[in-house]
């Protein structure tokens, strides 16, 4: 269980891996520490409609032969929920776009990804775990750039994309074959 922490953590985040949410985690404008809302938010958005489409799917539709429609069982739950939390946060204009869109994602990737009911739910904590890690990657990006900013004149959107692109180079770089060096003749 703990590779599938680390792995879903690291290697195969959601915003690094299939670059969902990366226009915003590039366009932050509020501190780390107005993230936590977000986080708890995602986290228990996350888990509840993972935990509740897994189940739907595994006792009902996996028995009825049917359980290929789970996607839409999950936006339903997961529309649903996140109606009911942004109702009981009262937070600003519900909008799906926005900050609905990476706990959705991350919702499909767990329920694909998952072989069980314990690996789902790792899946989740992870994958949010590691878009909020994210931001603070960028958020520090941002502070270094902004003592260079004077000298250097850059963009800084610029410096931040190629700060991600690096972070991405450093993470999945290992794993090309021409390293290995066992594949050599």
């Amino acid at each position: 269980m703990l590779e599938i922490i680390f792995f879903y953590l690291f290697f195969g985040s959601i915003a690094l891996y299939y670059g969902v949410g990366l226009k915003k985690i590039l366009t932050i404008r509020k501190t780390p520490l107005c993230y936590l809302k977000d986080v708890l938010k995602s986290l228990f958005i996350t888990v509840s409609v993972s935990s509740a489409t897994f189940l739907l799917e595994e006792y009902v539709f996996a028995r009825l032969g049917i359980s290929e429609i789970y996607p839409f069982f999950m936006t339903i739950f997961f529309a649903a929920i996140s109606y009911g939390i942004h109702r009981l946060i009262k937070t600003r204009v519900f909008d799906f776009t926005e900050d609905y869109i990476v706990p959705f994602m991350i919702v499909l990737m767990s329920l694909t990804e998952g072989f069980s009911f314990l690996s789902t739910i790792l899946i989740c904590v992870s994958g949010v775990l590691s878009f909020y890690l994210l931001i603070l990657f960028v958020f520090a990006l941002r502070t270094r750039f902004k003592i260079y900013q004077k000298d250097a004149g850059e963009q800084p959107f610029f410096m931040l994309l190629l700060g991600t692109a690096v972070l991405f180079i450093a993470i999945y770089g290992f794993n090309a074959s021409w390293l290995n060096l066992g594949l050599i003749l």
